[in-house]
């Protein structure tokens, strides 16, 4: 199953919050491996490590445990 989730980045923080999931799951990166809980990824974001360029997109794989 895959959705599309909208995002607000936190340019100062470099932090991207997610909207959209279950704020009592946990989710782990795919490419990672890392687990997130799913009120920390709505509340704070996930820690963006890239730099983007106008029109720049990115594939981040989470999957809800």
């Amino acid at each position: 199953m895959s959705c599309k989730i909208e995002t607000v980045r936190d340019k100062e923080n470099n932090y991207i919050k997610l909207n959209g999931l279950d704020s009592s799951a946990t989710y782990t990166d795919t490419l990672t491996g890392k687990t997130y809980y799913g009120d920390e990824l709505l509340n704070r974001g996930i820690m963006f490590e890239y730099e983007l360029k106008d029109f720049s997109t990115v594939i981040m794989h989470l999957v809800k445990n």
